[in-house]
């Protein structure tokens, strides 16, 4: 079929339409490559794809599509070596392999013989199970890495919040004593430079022993890390920082069995 042919049975404008029903920009790149088939054998193969498709839909409502997305671009990315992907690209592709182990799932004897057509794609769908079973122990469902993602962060993070919880019960005491009290600016914590510090007004600030982490734009409050705090926040800093770096070395890991 000519291009003017085409051009006059308006097909660039039903694949535009058709597209329009596409659930990923793959799809919908598919969609607008069609092309018109030529050939009995192949136009009806297309029909029956399409009466088994037809067929499902009204036996379930729907395919369990959503979630998929085009991993393309997150695939082909340069990786240097000691690159990782982040949290949230790799709850992306455990959203596809969710999607390829649903798809695997409707794969039924009964199925089966009722879909043949269909079934020979789904069963070329590659749902990398161990894949899918790593990346679901690792992440939430928000793309947070679990705190059982490995036997040392589920430490470092045990011990996080132990100390966390040290240190707002070593804030209240402060909070209660009389010079830290008169010298407050306002009677709120904040953090300066990832340290627990007070906010300390200029004219008082001689009178609490600490170390200044700086000065408020206007110069009226001082933000001050009181030498009782110092220890602890020390401590928070050295803990979060083999935090990070486990975490880190998880996502390595997970990157390298992705790729």
């Amino acid at each position: 079929m000519d291009d003017t042919t085409i051009e006059a049975l308006e097909f660039p404008a039903i694949l535009e339409e058709l597209s329009g029903f596409c659930l990923t920009s793959y799809g919908k790149e598919r969609a607008l490559a069609l092309a018109p088939l030529a050939g009995v054998h192949p136009i009806d193969e297309a029909f029956r794809e399409y009466f088994e498709l037809s067929s499902i839909l009204k036996e379930s409502g729907n395919l369990p599509l959503g979630g998929a997305a085009d991993l393309r671009p997150l695939l082909s990315k340069s990786m240097p070596p000691g690159a990782f992907f982040l949290p949230e690209e790799m709850l992306t592709v455990l959203g596809n392999l969710a999607v390829a182990a649903l798809l695997k799932a409707a794969l039924t004897p009964a199925f089966e013989k009722r879909h043949t057509l269909t079934s020979a794609k789904l069963r070329a769908v590659s749902d990398e199970i161990e894949l899918y079973r790593e990346l679901g122990r690792i992440l939430d469902d928000k793309g947070q890495i679990k705190d059982d993602a490995s036997p040392e962060l589920r430490r470092l993070r045990r011990e996080l919040r132990a100390v966390k919880e040290r240190a707002r019960g070593l804030l209240d005491e402060l909070l209660k004593d009389k010079t830290i009290k008169d010298a407050l600016q306002e009677e709120l914590v904040t953090i300066r430079d990832d340290r627990y510090v007070f906010m300390i007004k200029s004219g008082s600030h001689a009178a609490v022993h600490g170390i200044i982490h700086g000065q408020s734009g206007s110069g009226a409050t001082y933000f001050i890390e009181p030498m009782q705090l110092v220890e602890i926040n020390n401590r928070l800093a050295i803990i979060g920082k083999e935090e990070k770096e486990e975490e880190i070395r998880i996502l390595k890991e997970a990157t390298r069995f992705i790729l």
